[in-house]
């Protein structure tokens, strides 16, 4: 796997555990 690859997986990876967080917080508000 190319660098460029391994670094939009980790990106991808980053933003969905992003988009939780702030459902997590929207849904406790």
């Amino acid at each position: 796997m190319s660098q460029k690859q391994q670094l939009a997986k980790l990106q991808n990876i980053a933003g969905l555990m992003l988009d939780s967080r702030l459902a997590a917080l929207q849904a406790a508000a």
